[in-house]
């Protein structure tokens, strides 16, 4: 019975990660529904989408005897939840370093104190790439493509740590 239990458990656990898969599917598009789709038809079959909870399967089965125990799914998921930690941890330590850079930066009187002329200022000059006092086209262009590129570096991290 109790192993009946535990089956149950871990084909509702399946189940949900499945449908959090098609959800993430959704919101991401064509890169994980690429690589569900092997066959590249643009349909999912039933097979593919076994073959990838195949998958999932064998990671969540870490002594390898072909089941999922409570306890298996238990340490898979503090596993993940320990390596996203870190990842936190480390995004904010770089998170504070650069909000420290800027706001020194941007405190020209060094009062300890930053006001909305300073920041404005302090972000124009970081953004001024050729000094002229002036924003050109392609330096807001720029500013911009380096804060996306800032942005999609954080992605792939948290993508990687998943």
């Amino acid at each position: 019975m109790k192993t009946n239990n535990i089956v149950k458990i871990a084909a509702i656990a399946f189940t949900a990660s499945a449908l959090v898969s098609t959800a993430y599917a959704e919101r991401h598009g064509k890169s994980m529904f690429g690589r569900i789709d092997t066959d590249g038809d643009g349909l999912v079959s039933q097979q593919e989408f076994q073959e990838r909870g195949s998958d999932r399967f064998e990671k969540m089965d870490t002594d390898g005897d072909g089941t999922v125990t409570l306890d298996e799914v238990d340490a898979k998921i503090a596993e993940k939840i320990a390596e996203r930690q870190t990842t936190m941890a480390a995004r904010q330590e770089e998170m504070q370093v650069r909000i420290k850079e800027r706001f020194t930066s941007a405190d020209q009187n060094e009062d300890g104190i930053v006001t909305e002329e300073e920041l404005q200022l302090s972000e124009f000059s970081r953004i001024d790439s050729n000094a002229d006092g002036f924003l050109s086209k392609e330096e807001l262009k720029d500013a911009r493509l380096k804060r996306k590129g800032h942005r999609k570096q954080q992605r792939r991290e948290k993508g990687g740590a998943s």
